[in-house]
């Protein structure tokens, strides 16, 4: 794919952040991909974790059973640390913060 100067361009990427990524990061996740399959839109969406707690786990099955109540299926997942490359990887990272995460000590 190129755009109009002929040079080559690349999907737009999304980082949802949230603190175990288990819940808010892997739904917004699924949720953004669901949006972009009905749109025809392609874009390149992870989500993951300002700690380190819940790294290895699956998405929480509530948020699971939620997302599917609404016809959305949540992909292949396993909670993950951001990482310094994301920085470079993606095009938006968005940070889905509660007050919460500032009491845990967590730095945002």
């Amino acid at each position: 794919m190129f755009g109009q100067d002929n040079t080559a361009m690349t999907r737009p990427s999304v980082l949802f952040v949230c603190t175990g990524n288990i819940c808010r990061s892997p739904t917004a996740h699924a949720l953004l991909l669901h949006k972009a399959r009905i749109a025809h839109l392609a874009l390149d969406v992870d989500s993951a974790a300002i700690s380190d707690e819940e790294r290895g786990n699956p998405p929480d099955p509530r948020s699971v059973a939620e997302a599917r109540r609404r016809g959305i299926e949540m992909p292949a997942h396993r909670a993950r640390q951001v990482r310094a490359s994301d920085f470079e990887r993606f095009d938006t990272i968005c940070l889905l913060y509660t007050s919460d995460a500032a009491d845990e000590g967590l730095g945002v």
